[in-house]
């Protein structure tokens, strides 16, 4: 076993150098609890402008799906209007392939119909 002035490390052993750190003392690393005073104001209220934006981008895509939707069917015959109707619908109904079975892709075993 080595003695106490020795250092099984790269660098030598010195009186008075600094203890190892035990389980109690705080980490330079941990982050504190809370932010500072009204800096979680300051947060709050950028996240809310970034909801109340992306809000506004949600409407105004909305609103641009409706207008390439109203002049995609202006085009369209009455028989061609029907089935688009019916598509749109049909999509509404079925939820996404796979998703009633979580992990399945929605692949079908071979040789089943």
């Amino acid at each position: 076993m080595p003695a106490a002035t020795e250092s099984a490390g790269a660098t030598p052993v010195e009186a008075g150098a600094t203890p190892a750190q035990s389980d109690d003392q705080p980490t330079a690393s941990a982050a504190p609890a809370e932010p500072a005073t009204g800096e979680g104001d300051g947060l709050k209220r950028a996240l809310d402008a970034e909801r109340a934006q992306r809000r506004e981008l949600e409407k105004a895509l909305k609103s641009e799906r409706a207008q390439r939707e109203a002049l995609e069917t202006s085009q369209l015959s009455d028989q061609e209007k029907a089935i688009a109707k019916a598509r749109k619908d049909l999509r509404r109904s079925v939820p996404p392939r796979g998703s009633c079975c979580p992990g399945r892709s929605g692949r079908r075993l071979r040789g089943v119909a």
